[in-house]
């Protein structure tokens, strides 16, 4: 026995359990969102992105000494065309394959290690970590292999780009 617009009703009743569902849904989808909050240190993501900007600007593969001018090796940044701050600080170390240094270049203060390493061994120590790990340092380094041509011979070795990003308001 059909009655007369009772599929009308049952229609109504389903908007209701897809509204309540949609709700428990979004309640907690977001609250999930909420509590497995991901924090990303913007300063070590920003000292990865320097470094390969250096490594690329040197080689292509390639690292021809004789191209860079030796006056540019305290300023690799200006040399790559990166604006430098005082934020940054990045070393390069040439060294070929059986680790022997053949050029440094740097730029930025490298007394700004001590800051990485302040952190490093203090976070640990202190109770209130937390709040002071958004202020630690952003830093990478990372070796990559090259063709190095220095005196007009080419050799293999790597280089070493090592870049610190410290606080800043």
């Amino acid at each position: 026995m059909d009655k007369k617009g009772e599929g009308v009703t049952d229609g109504i009743r389903m908007i209701y359990k897809l509204v309540l569902f949609s709700g428990v849904a979004i309640f907690i989808f977001g609250f999930s969102a909420f509590s497995y909050n991901y924090n990303i240190n913007i300063r070590s993501a920003e000292a990865m992105i320097m470094a390969r900007d250096v490594s690329s600007c040197l080689t292509g593969g390639v690292l021809n000494l004789q191209d860079i001018p030796s006056e540019d090796y305290g300023n690799i940044l200006s040399y790559c065309g990166i604006p430098a701050t005082k934020r940054f600080y990045v070393g390069v170390d040439v060294a070929d394959s059986s680790g022997h240094q053949i050029a440094k270049f740097h730029q930025g203060d490298s007394g700004m290690l001590w800051i990485k390493t302040l952190f490093k061994n203090s976070v640990s120590k202190v109770d209130n970590s937390n709040k002071m790990i958004k202020f630690s340092p952003g830093y990478f380094n990372s070796t990559y292999p090259v063709s190095i041509i220095n005196d007009g011979k080419k050799i293999d070795g790597h280089i070493k780009v090592e870049v610190l990003v410290k606080y800043d308001k």
